[in-house]
């Protein structure tokens, strides 16, 4: 990961962020001090939260604001204005940093930004989280590329950011010698490892997850001619969003490596998926995933 920095817009004051919680404050204690009156004592901290930065307001007086926008929590873009009272700082990385996937906005007033920041903290940390997010990180990236070649609008943009990040949550709740056998699953263990989407689902319950999020995570493992799970659902029974999810993730587990096989090329992708059109995957969407796929770097 490269360095990442908070630079005040005179130019006079450098902060570099690091795996530390930084509290930003008036006080004394505070890991990065605002001697100003429009700034509160514990005024909001800035957080690592896997390989992305969170900012969250402690209950400051005069607020803390991003882009102009007030906020209590929320993820943070290279280039964004961070409005600490009346100071200023640009958050700022070097080139080859690695940006967030999840900073596309929403159209829910910042109520599905605060869920998933949450959401995030929630898995980051489990037993499993860094395999996790490695996974996650591509999914999150081909389904935003796919939901951009299918011209969705915000709202399902947001949904399904949030169904890509939370899908496989449930699958922290297996056993660790079931996820990471060598050999042939138990009739009880695959029963159980299909479970995983009712999982995640409830993982996010008292979140305000819009539903079309939740029925994505639930219906990511479907199949078009109705051999997935949990439901066992087909075609257009499938919500829509949950057909976009399964390409997405189907596509990323092949372009990664995988303990029991390397990765596959792009073209050698596309063809799988096309291969899967009309049985796993819906073959309406498949010729979009496969551009998406040849335009991968």
């Amino acid at each position: 990961m490269g360095g990442f920095r908070l630079v005040s817009t005179d130019g006079k004051r450098t902060h570099p962020l690091d795996d530390s919680m930084m509290v930003i404050g008036r006080s004394k204690e505070a890991d990065l001090r605002i001697d100003h009156p429009s700034v509160s004592s514990r005024h909001c901290q800035i957080s690592r939260v896997n390989q992305y930065f969170a900012l969250h307001d402690l209950g400051s007086k005069n607020g803390t604001r991003i882009n102009g926008s007030r906020v209590s929590q929320a993820y943070l873009s290279p280039g964004d204005l961070v409005q600490v009272g009346e100071i200023v700082f640009r958050f700022e990385c070097d080139g080859d940093a690695k940006t967030s996937p999840l900073t596309l906005a929403d159209a829910s007033g910042g109520k599905v930004e605060d869920g998933l920041i949450i959401a995030m903290e929630r898995v980051s940390v489990a037993a499993e989280a860094a395999h996790y997010y490695r996974h996650t990180d591509l999914v999150v990236k081909l389904a935003l590329d796919l939901a951009k070649e299918l011209a969705l609008d915000a709202a399902d943009v947001a949904a399904l950011r949030l169904a890509a990040v939370m899908m496989d949550t449930g699958m922290l709740r297996m056993p660790g010698d079931t996820l990471k056998k060598k050999g042939p699953l138990t009739a009880e263990e695959k029963a159980e490892i299909e479970r995983h989407p009712v999982y995640s689902v409830e993982a996010v319950a008292d979140l305000g997850f819009p539903k079309e999020a939740t029925n994505a995570i639930r219906g990511h493992h479907e199949r078009w001619d109705g051999k997935g799970y949990p439901d066992k659902l087909a075609k257009e029974k499938i919500p829509f969003l949950a057909r976009v999810l399964t390409l997405a993730q189907a596509a990323a587990a092949m372009l990664s490596n995988r303990p029991y096989k390397a990765k596959s090329s792009a073209p050698e992708v596309a063809k799988e998926l096309e291969r899967g059109a009309g049985t796993q995957f819906d073959p309406k969407i498949v010729p979009a995933m496969v551009k998406v796929v040849a335009s991968q770097k």
